[in-house]
């Protein structure tokens, strides 16, 4: 909160009392609903993978679901990056039926993989050539 509505606020008479908030206080509070609104995001379910160079594994949290798989040689011989995302890829197709129409927050080791997605009709997406 700024400055000028801590102004606002300390003018009051006593907790219950009602204060005039100015053009000055309407437009701070403008900035402040417009950068937060819509609010955060904030997940309904929280996928959690990682990828090694043999295989990769992904559990939901809070629930029993997991999966896990081995990967081909070739797969093997990726980048970490290329298996971090592909591990995703595979734990949504995995819990799709679980997870479809929620807000889902995906964690891995590596951070430049965290994924929100977004409650939406579409199929979930990753990177093609994943």
């Amino acid at each position: 909160m700024t400055r000028y509505l801590h102004l606002i606020i300390n003018s009051r008479h006593s907790w219950n009392s009602f204060v005039f908030v100015q053009d000055q206080g309407k437009q701070k509070l403008h900035f402040w609903r417009v950068m937060f609104w819509p609010p955060p995001f904030v997940p309904s379910k929280v996928l959690f993978s990682d990828a090694s160079l043999t295989g990769c594994g992904a559990f939901v949290q809070g629930s029993s679901l997991f999966s896990h798989r081995n990967w081909s040689m070739e797969e093997s011989q990726k980048s970490s990056t290329w298996r971090e995302l592909a591990a995703i890829k595979f734990a949504l197709a995995a819990f799709e039926a679980h997870l479809s129409g929620l807000r889902v927050r995906c964690n891995t080791d590596n951070h430049n993989n965290d994924i929100e997605f977004m409650e939406t009709s579409e199929k979930m997406r990753v990177p093609d050539g994943i």
